[in-house]
């Protein structure tokens, strides 16, 4: 199951939805997780960042990043 900021804020967090700019949308995933751990940090020098979206299959997390 793929979850993106816009399904994480309206159905985990219950929250209405608007379509602010990105790094707004983050703000909603540091409530519930620590953007700081290893796997949300960024990697290649800074350009590989996540960008608001997690797969769950129900044994494991996928964290998705863009360039």
């Amino acid at each position: 199951m793929f979850i993106d900021s816009k399904i994480f804020c309206q159905n985990i967090l219950q929250r209405s939805w608007n379509n602010d700019d990105e790094l707004v949308h983050l703000d909603y995933w540091y409530e519930v997780v620590d953007l700081n751990s290893k796997a949300f940090r960024p990697q290649k020098e800074g350009n590989l960042t996540f960008r608001g979206m997690i797969s769950a299959d129900g044994v494991g997390v996928t964290v998705f990043k863009k360039l």
